[in-house]
């Protein structure tokens, strides 16, 4: 490749082997194409545009250096590129084969030198748009590597995203690990509260019992000191009766239950018989052990039930054991009842 020169070579070396293989192969063609068709006077300015041909291709090659080193996802483009060139390569073939044949025509009509020039001035002129075409590629390669530059940034950014990414991560993995921690040291409380829990209604299931068993007996006692009371009653308000109030008994003082329609009936802890001035009364009562107002309205309520059903004239009577609350004692009096405490049987 003597018009070429050395260095073009030595910038060639330097391109990928198929890019070198498949330009190398372009170059000679043009090369031997060149020794056969240019002119002498043609020499001196063929040879600067080969030297500026040369300077690209050694930029080209220095920027395609670079942009083997930093993207290798180039490498598709960079196989288009050398697709486009062996395009070129077959181009150059079928001009040469057009060369061939003008070279022929040239010896067996040498009378058409000056079509001959003309052809050379054209191929001139391809050659411009050759030079152009390198010229754009060259700034395709340019814009090629200022994507790749871009792509760079984007990367390290997105490796930057990442990174804080996966410390987020980990510090939520810390944060997941504690909270697990502390939900096993709460379902640890949980079961010690549970099994507490279970003890203690054991224990009140127990208290539940005892308290059961001591209504019962509590009950018992109640129900025995009542009729204990009511016993009393019958024994000592006769003579009371007839003390405070003339009042003669006819028949005896008991419990009884008065009897309505329907099998209905009221149970009274004292009734009896008895007269004053002659008038006959029943005597109705009620022994409380503490007596309070809402026993007093109960009774009375009692009493009223009867005397829907018995025309009675009646002497009521209430017997407490406990001292009575003085409201409680005027309500009673105010009412007409007549009202002995348990301290009153001597």
């Amino acid at each position: 490749m003597g018009i070429l020169g050395i260095e073009i070579l030595e910038e060639i070396e330097r391109l990928d082997p198929s890019v070198r293989s498949a330009l190398i192969k372009v170059l000679k063609k043009i090369d031997n194409y060149l020794e056969k068709t240019v002119k002498s006077e043609d020499f001196q300015r063929l040879t600067s545009i080969v030297s500026a041909l040369a300077e690209e291709v050694k930029i080209i090659a220095e920027q395609q250096r670079k942009t083997e080193e930093t993207l290798n996802a180039l490498a598709e483009e960079v196989r288009a590129l050398a697709e486009e060139v062996k395009k070129l390569a077959e181009e150059q073939r079928k001009l040469a084969e057009r060369q061939t044949k003008t070279e022929e025509t040239v010896k067996a009509l040498a009378e058409e030198v000056k079509k001959l020039a003309e052809e050379v001035k054209e191929l001139a002129e391809r050659q411009t748009k050759t030079e152009e075409t390198v010229k754009a590629l060259t700034e395709e390669v340019k814009k090629l590597a200022e994507e790749q530059r871009k792509l760079a940034e984007r990367q390290t950014k997105i490796e930057e995203t990442v990174r804080a990414l996966a410390e987020e991560v980990k510090k939520l993995a810390e944060r997941q690990t504690k909270i697990e921690e502390t939900v096993r040291a709460l379902a640890e409380e949980v079961k010690k509260l549970a099994e507490r829990q279970t003890k203690t209604e054991e224990e009140l299931r127990k208290l539940i019992k005892e308290h059961e068993k001591t209504r019962k007996d509590l009950g018992g006692l109640t129900q025995s000191f009542g009729y204990f009371l009511e016993n009393e009653s019958y024994k000592h308000l006769p003579s009371l009766l007839e003390r405070d109030y003339h009042l003669q008994i006819t028949e005896p003082l008991d419990r009884k239950f008065i009897r309505y329609p329907h099998n209905r009936y009221d149970e009274v802890n004292i009734y009896g018989k008895g007269k004053i001035d002659g008038k006959e009364l029943i005597i109705l009562g009620e022994v409380k052990s503490q007596l309070s107002k809402r026993h007093v309205d109960e009774f009375l309520k009692k009493v009223s039930r009867i005397k829907k059903f018995y025309n009675w004239e009646t002497f009521l009577v209430l017997v407490t054991h406990m001292a009575v609350n003085p409201q409680v004692e005027d309500y009673v009096k105010d009412l007409g009842i007549a009202l002995y405490k348990s301290s009153q049987f001597r």
